[in-house]
C-alpha cells in the first residue's frame, strides 16, 4: 500500500509539472528564462541553424527618452507561436543587463515579464500572451532617460514546442552621445546566419487592373444545311498581360431576332483592337461571303493612378479622390476600439525618398493639424508624427512614435504604400489629437532629403475632407455600394444599355457614363451593294446620393484644439461645445483675431457680436471691436463703452482694422480682423502690447446699429488680465459674488424668516397660552425676532448691490427687469417703516389702535409679495448667474405658501363659529359663565382643543420653509 500511495503521489507530481509546463508556454516565458534567454521546454535543443526570422528597427540610433520600434518578422510564410525579447547593452548581449523600457497597451498581445526585483522596475521584457500563430509583431522600446551606451535588442523566438532559436540579435542602435566605437569582437560574437529565404527579394507586382470587354454576335441566315464556321483571335493589349479574345460564331436556322450581348466595365484608356473573319456559306442559289467587323475597347490603367479599392465603405473607411476608374491616392482606416489601424496609398512617377502623410484638421485650412507621415529613407518605410503650426511650419514631435505601432511600407514600381495602427488617444503630447473625436482629414505627399521632409508642392493646399469624418462610424457616413453585379444578356434590336454604378466618394465627381458601341458591315459580292448598320447606343446613368451629415447644422460650435498651441484663446466650453471662442495670433506690430459664435439671434441678418478691452471687470471706458451683420452683409466696426449702459462708435469706426472677414454658415457667426496694437492718435484705442480683461457680448442689430444685449445676456468678462502676446488658453468668467450675496440675503429674508414671522403672528396667537421667552408669548418673540432679522438682511443686500453697481442701477430689457430697482426701493422702504410703526403704536385697548394695527398687516403684506416678485425678476438677470430652474423651484414655494395660508385661514374660520355656538348653548342651559371666562380674555387663557394639530402644521410648515431656502440659496450661489 504504501508503495502504490509513493506511486500515485510521482504520478500526480509529475502531472502538474507538465501542466505547468504547458501554460508557461502558452501564456508566455517564464522567470527562469530571464537570464539564459532559453524556454522550459523538457527534453529539447535550440536550434543551431539558420535563423528563419529578421529582426529590424526603426532607427539605428537613439537619444535619450527615445522611441524605438521593433519588429519581428518570420520569413516567407513561416510562423511562430511564442518570443522572449529583451533589451541589453551592446557590450554585454550574453549578460542579463537590461535598459530601457517597452510599451504596452490594453489587451496588447503581449506582457511585461522579468522584472528586475532588485531595483523593482518592470517592462525590461516582453513575453507573449497566447500561442497562435504569428507572421509578425512589433514592440515600442523607450530610452532610459540617460545615455548608457549601445544598445541590441535580444529574441528567443519559438516555432513550436521542439523548434526555437535563442538570443537572436538585431541590429546594433547606437547611443548618440557615446562615441565608444563596438569592438570587431563584440561584433563576431552577435552574429548569427539568416536563412537564405530572408535574403530573397519580394516581389512586389502592382496589379494593374485592365478590363477586357467582349462582344459576341451570332447571326442567323435562311439556308438549308447548317455549316458553322468558328474563328478566334487573340491579341495581346498593349502594357498589360491580359488578352482580348473575340469570337464569332454564324449557324444557319430558321430566321430568329438578332441578339447582342455587351459585357462592358470602368476603364481609363481605349484601346481599339479589330478583327476580321470572312465566313462563306454554300447556299444552291448563290454564294455568300460576309466580312464581321468586330470592335473591342480595351481599358488600361494609366501609370500615374491606382485601381479602385473595392473594400471602401464595405469593410472600411477611406478618402480618396476616386473617379470611376481609378485614383490618385486612397486613405483608409479601420476602427479597433481603442486603435485605428489606418493605410495611405499612392502612385508617385518620379524616384528618390519621397514622404506622403495625413493629416487631421478642425478646419479645411492648414494650421494647427496633427500629421502622421510616411517616410521612405532607401526605400526603407518609417512612421512618424508632426505638427502643422501654420500653412507653410511644419514641425516633428519630440516622441515622432508616440502612440505609433504596426508600422509597415512599401515603395515598389512608384506605388508608395504606407499602414499603422495609431492609438486613439495618446494623453502625453496635446498635439497628437483625440482620434475619438471627428476631424477634416488631408492627404499630401513630396519629396525628402535625410530623412526630413521637403515642402509640398500643391497650390494652395492639399486635398481636403469636404466634411469632417468621424473614424469610428465611417458606415454611417457613407453610403454603402453594392458590387456590380455582371448583367445577363440583353435581347433586344440593335440596342445596347450599359449601366455604371458609381462608387461614393468624399469628393463630388462628374457622374460616370460608360458607353459601348458595337458597329456590324455587311458587305455581299452579288450583286455588288454595301449595307452599313450601326448599332443605335443608348447611355444610362446610375447616380449616388449622397448624405451631407454635418453636425454645424445643430448650431453646435466645436472646441478648438488649437488653442494654447499656435494660437492664444478665450472660450466659454462645456464638454468640448461652446458658445463662442475668441482667438488670435501676435504678428509683430498687429493682432490677428478670430471670433466664432452660435448665431442664435431669430434674425442673423441683423445682429451682433462683439469684443471689448477692459482695463477691470465692469464694464465701461472700454474699447469695444464689433462685428455687425445688415440685411446679410457684415462690416466690423470701433466703438468705445461710455458707461454700462452707453455704447458709442467711433467717428473713424475702421481705423487700426484690416484683413475684414466675416461669415454666417451653418449656423456659426465667423468674425476675423486684424487689429493694430498701438493705433496713434486715437487714445479710446487701447495699446494691445498691454494687459486686459476680454469681454464677450452678442445681441440684435437694425440698420447696422447695436441694440441693446439681453438682461440675460450681459458680456462674459475674463477672471484674469490677457498677454495678447501669447498663445494661452484662457477660460472662466467673472462671477458677481456680490449680486450673489445680494440674492441670497433676501431670499434669506423674505422666503425664509418672513414665510415664518407672518405665519406665526396670524395664527398661532393662541398657542401656548402659557408659555413666554423673555416674559413675553411665543408668538411674539417669534416674530419680533424674525422681522429682526428680515430688516437686517434687506439693509445689508442693498448696501451690497449699490456697491457692485457704484449707484442706481439701470436695466434694460422688458418693464419685469427694469423694475427691479425700483421694486427693490419700495421694499426697503416698507422694511424701515414697518418696525417704526410698530414703535409708536397706541397701548392695547385705545380707539386708535386697529388703525395702526392695519397700517402694519399692510405694509408687512404688500412688502412680502412685492419682495417675492422681486425675487423672479432677479434670478432672470445675467448677473445673478441663476440657473433656469431655479424659478420653478420658486413657483412651487409660492403655491406651497399660499396653499398653508388658505387652509389656516379656513381651519380657523371654522373653529371659530364652533366656538361660538359652544358659547351660545352654555349660555341657554347653565345661564352663566365661570368667573374666569369673559369674551376678552377667553382666547388668551385657555388653549384650544385643535393647538395640538396646528403645532404640528407649525412644525412641518418651519421644516418646509427652511429646506425651500437652503436650496434656493445653495443653488444660487454655485449657479452660473
Amino acid at each position: 500500500m504504501r508503495i502504490e500511495f509513493v506511486h500515485h503521489v510521482y504520478i500526480s507530481g509529475l502531472i502538474l509539472l507538465l501542466i505547468n509546463v504547458t501554460k508557461c508556454y502558452r501564456t508566455g516565458a517564464g522567470p527562469q528564462s530571464c537570464s539564459s534567454m532559453v524556454p522550459f521546454h523538457s527534453n529539447t535543443q535550440p536550434q543551431l541553424g539558420p535563423v528563419p526570422y529578421v529582426i529590424t528597427v526603426s532607427k539605428t540610433t537613439y537619444t535619450p527618452r527615445e522611441q524605438i520600434v521593433v519588429t519581428v518578422r518570420g520569413c516567407g510564410e513561416t510562423k511562430f507561436k511564442g518570443y522572449l525579447v529583451q533589451a541589453r547593452l551592446a557590450m554585454f548581449a550574453k549578460q542579463d543587463v537590461k535598459i530601457g523600457v517597452f510599451g504596452i497597451y490594453n489587451n496588447a498581445p503581449y506582457q511585461y515579464t522579468c522584472p528586475d526585483l532588485r531595483l523593482g522596475t518592470v517592462g525590461q521584457a516582453l513575453t507573449h500572451r497566447e500561442n497562435s500563430d504569428k507572421s509578425k509583431i512589433s514592440f515600442v522600446w523607450q530610452a532610459p532617460p540617460v545615455s548608457q551606451g549601445h544598445v541590441i535588442f535580444v529574441i528567443t523566438i519559438v516555432q513550436n514546442k521542439n523548434t526555437y532559436w535563442t538570443s537572436v540579435t538585431s541590429p546594433i542602435v547606437y547611443d548618440q552621445q557615446n562615441s565608444v566605437p563596438v569592438s570587431q569582437q563584440i561584433l563576431n560574437s552577435l552574429y548569427h546566419v539568416v536563412d537564405p529565404s530572408c535574403t530573397r527579394q519580394p516581389i512586389n507586382a502592382t496589379s494593374t487592373s485592365t478590363t477586357v470587354s467582349t462582344t459576341t454576335l451570332t447571326f442567323s441566315t435562311t439556308t438549308s444545311p447548317t455549316t458553322t464556321s468558328t474563328t478566334s483571335t487573340t491579341t495581346p493589349t498593349p502594357t498589360s498581360k491580359s488578352t482580348t479574345t473575340t469570337t464569332t460564331t454564324t449557324s444557319t436556322t430558321t430566321a430568329p431576332p438578332t441578339t447582342v450581348t455587351t459585357t462592358s466595365t470602368s476603364a481609363q484608356t481605349t484601346v481599339a483592337v479589330t478583327n476580321v473573319t470572312d465566313i462563306t456559306t454554300n447556299n444552291s442559289t448563290e454564294n455568300t461571303t460576309e466580312d464581321i467587323v468586330t470592335t473591342t475597347e480595351v481599358y488600361v490603367l494609366p501609370d500615374d493612378r491606382l485601381p479602385l479599392d473595392k473594400d471602401c465603405n464595405r469593410t472600411k473607411g477611406c478618402f480618396h479622390d476616386c473617379d470611376e476608374h481609378s485614383c490618385s491616392f486612397i486613405v483608409s482606416w479601420v476602427d479597433r476600439a481603442n486603435f485605428i489601424d489606418m493605410e495611405l496609398k499612392t502612385k508617385l512617377m518620379s524616384a528618390g525618398n519621397k514622404w506622403i502623410a495625413v493629416g487631421f484638421s478642425y478646419d479645411k485650412h492648414m494650421g494647427s493639424d496633427s500629421v502622421i507621415e510616411c517616410m521612405s529613407m532607401d526605400y526603407n518605410i518609417s512612421v512618424f508624427q508632426s505638427y502643422n503650426l501654420d500653412t507653410h511650419a511644419n514641425t516633428r514631435l519630440s516622441n515622432p512614435k508616440l502612440g505609433i505601432s504596426n508600422e509597415q511600407g512599401s515603395f515598389v514600381d512608384g506605388t508608395f504604400s504606407c499602414s499603422f495602427t495609431r492609438q486613439k488617444i495618446v494623453p502625453e503630447e496635446s498635439r497628437i489629437f483625440d482620434l475619438r473625436n471627428d476631424w477634416y482629414l488631408m492627404f499630401a505627399t513630396g519629396s525628402s532629403m535625410s530623412g526630413m521632409k521637403l515642402p509640398h508642392q500643391y497650390d494652395p493646399a492639399p486635398p481636403t475632407s469636404l466634411t469632417k469624418i468621424n473614424l469610428q462610424e465611417y458606415l454611417q457616413y457613407m453610403p454603402t455600394t453594392q458590387p456590380a453585379s455582371t448583367l445577363p444578356p440583353t435581347t433586344i434590336q440593335s440596342t445596347t444599355t450599359t449601366t455604371t454604378e458609381q462608387p461614393w466618394t468624399w469628393k463630388p465627381q462628374p457622374q460616370p457614363t460608360t458607353t459601348t458601341t458595337v458597329a456590324t458591315t455587311t458587305k455581299k459580292t452579288s450583286p455588288a451593294v454595301v449595307v452599313t448598320t450601326p448599332l443605335t447606343t443608348t447611355t444610362t446613368t446610375v447616380s449616388t446620393t449622397t448624405q451631407n451629415i454635418d453636425k454645424f447644422q445643430k448650431l453646435s460650435l466645436e472646441k478648438d484644439l488649437a488653442c494654447g498651441l499656435t494660437k492664444g484663446c478665450y472660450y466659454d466650453c462645456k464638454n468640448d461645445l461652446c458658445e463662442f471662442i475668441i482667438s488670435w495670433r501676435d504678428k509683430g506690430d498687429d493682432i490677428q483675431f478670430d471670433i466664432k459664435s452660435r448665431a442664435s439671434s431669430p434674425d442673423p441678418d441683423n445682429m451682433w457680436i462683439a469684443i471689448a478691452f477692459s482695463h477691470d471687470q465692469n464694464m465701461g471706458n472700454d474699447n469695444v471691436i464689433e462685428c455687425v451683420t445688415n440685411e446679410g452683409f457684415m462690416d466690423v466696426y470701433q466703438s468705445v463703452n461710455l458707461d454700462s449702459k452707453t455704447n458709442q462708435r467711433l467717428i473713424e469706426p475702421k481705423k487700426g482694422l484690416s484683413g475684414i472677414y466675416g461669415s454666417i454658415q451653418d449656423g456659426i457667426f465667423h468674425c476675423k480682423f486684424t487689429r493694430k496694437k498701438q493705433v496713434v492718435g486715437e487714445d479710446v484705442l487701447l495699446n494691445l502690447n498691454e494687459d486686459f480683461h476680454i469681454m464677450f457680448a452678442h445681441g440684435p442689430a437694425t440698420n447696422g446699429k447695436l441694440l441693446p444685449h439681453s438682461v440675460q445676456k450681459i458680456p462674459i468678462v475674463s477672471l484674469k488680465l490677457v498677454d495678447f502676446q501669447k498663445n494661452a488658453s484662457v477660460s472662466g468668467r467673472v462671477i458677481y459674488y456680490l449680486i450673489k450675496f445680494h440674492g441670497a440675503l433676501m431670499i434669506f429674508a423674505w422666503i425664509g424668516c418672513a414665510s415664518i414671522a407672518i405665519v406665526i403672528v396670524r395664527y398661532y396667537k393662541r398657542i401656548w397660552p402659557g408659555s413666554t421667552i423673555c416674559d413675553e408669548r411665543i408668538w411674539y418673540q417669534v416674530h419680533r425676532l424674525m422681522m429682526i432679522v428680515v430688516f437686517l438682511c434687506v439693509i445689508i443686500s442693498a448696501i451690497l448691490v449699490f456697491l457692485d453697481v457704484e449707484g442706481y442701477s439701470k436695466i434694460n430689457g422688458q418693464m419685469f427687469h427694469q423694475a427691479h430697482p425700483i421694486i427693490g426701493i419700495v421694499v426697503l422702504v416698507f422694511t424701515v417703516a414697518n418696525p417704526i410703526v410698530a414703535l409708536i403704536r397706541p397701548l392695547p385697548g385705545s380707539v386708535k389702535r386697529k388703525c395702526f394695527n392695519w397700517i402694519h398687516w399692510g405694509f408687512g403684506t404688500i412688502g412680502h409679495i412685492l419682495a417675492v416678485i422681486n425675487i423672479f425678476a432677479g434670478l432672470e438677470l445675467a448677473k445673478a448667474g441663476a440657473p433656469p430652474y431655479l424659478r420653478w423651484v420658486l413657483v412651487a414655494y409660492v403655491g406651497y405658501y399660499i396653499t398653508v395660508n388658505m387652509i389656516l385661514e379656513i381651519s380657523d374660520c371654522v373653529l371659530t363659529r364652533k366656538e361660538r355656538k359652544q358659547d351660545d348653548t352654555y349660555m341657554y342651559e347653565m345661564h352663566r359663565k365661570p368667573m374666569y371666562y369673559s369674551h376678552s380674555n377667553a382666547h388668551l387663557q385657555l388653549e384650544p382643543s385643535y393647538s395640538r394639530l396646528k403645532k404640528v402644521v407649525m412644525g412641518t410648515h418651519v421644516l418646509i420653509i427652511t429646506v425651500t431656502t437652503l436650496l434656493l440659496i445653495i443653488m444660487l450661489l454655485i449657479g452660473g
